[in-house]
């Protein structure tokens, strides 16, 4: 996310990346409740425009992760009520641009033992944990295996969902340990054109109940810089698109899922965390054209 700020100067020599603050009724009028500042583009203003986004935001009742005023905000998970459940979001950015260390503010930069320690100190208090990943290999169709490999640790650690971004393209889905896993979704609101950018991407909509995950991939194309819902024979390109990307894992995720939760002995060296999941496909979605 660029900066919601009118001060600060910008560190770009090419270009100028910032929003004005009022640009938040856009994210209101859409529904958004929480956003991830960990990417780098959060600090093109340097401190004063982080900390002018963080008070707009804060201002707006905007729920925020992966940035902070020190490394102790920027670590700060989001826990969200939605309808009797607790939900924690964290975030993780993968590059050491504009890092939050010690009391200096900047982005939630990725270290394998701050993700640990994350994950186990706000586990017990929720019922649900949404990790999210900033990978730095854009433009890259698949994962990296160390990527792969991060992912499947904030599950082990007792993550329910990771999701990653910035690649721009669409990448691989997998349910690992019954916990879905979207390595990339690509772009969702991108108005830069590019012959490099795709325009096909997808929505990954999560819906939780209480002892059971139902998870769908919505297609979506993106056309002068806005999403639309893809339709008929779109549609089926895209789905069929991570289909193709996501056979190389052992669980491809389908693009209807409902994972239940069913009790089982923790895995070796998962003492803290007992769990268990069943998978099962919910039928293939009909996407119609629309009238």
């Amino acid at each position: 996310m660029t900066p919601l700020a009118t001060a600060g100067t910008s560190l770009e020599e090419d270009f100028i990346e910032r929003q004005r603050p009022d640009a938040i009724n856009l994210l209101k009028a859409g529904g958004v409740d929480i956003v991830d500042l960990s990417s780098e583009n959060t600090m093109t203003f340097g401190a004063q425009g982080l900390v002018e986004t963080l008070e707009t935001l804060d201002s707006h009742g905007m729920y925020r992760v992966g940035a902070g005023r020190n490394e102790r905000e920027a670590r700060r998970p989001e826990i969200l009520d939605v309808k009797g459940q607790r939900i924690a979001y964290l975030s993780y950015n993968q590059a050491d641009f504009a890092q939050a260390h010690g009391e200096v503010g900047g982005i939630n930069t990725l270290a394998k033992q701050h993700l640990v320690e994350d994950i186990r100190a706000i586990r017990a208090e929720v019922d649900w944990l949404v990790v999210n990943y900033r990978w730095q290999a854009d433009l890259s169709e698949e994962p990296a295996e160390w990527q792969t490999n991060l992912a499947r640790l904030a599950i082990d650690q007792g993550a329910d969902v990771v999701v990653g971004h910035h690649p721009q393209q669409l990448q691989g889905t997998e349910i690992y340990r019954g916990r879905p896993i979207a390595y990339s979704l690509g772009d969702f609101v991108f108005g830069e054109p590019s012959d490099h950018v795709s325009d096909q991407t997808a929505l990954l909509q999560v819906s939780l109940g209480d002892r059971q995950m139902k998870v769908e991939l919505l297609p979506i194309v993106v056309r002068s810089g806005q999403p639309h819902q893809a339709v008929g024979a779109e549609a089926a390109a895209i789905l069929q698109k991570i289909r193709a990307v996501s056979e190389p894992f052992p669980v491809p995720m389908e693009p209807v899922m409902v994972l239940d939760i069913r009790p089982e002995a923790p895995a070796a060296g998962d003492a803290h965390r007992p769990r268990g999941l069943v998978c099962r496909p919910s039928g293939e979605h009909a996407y119609r054209d629309q009238p």
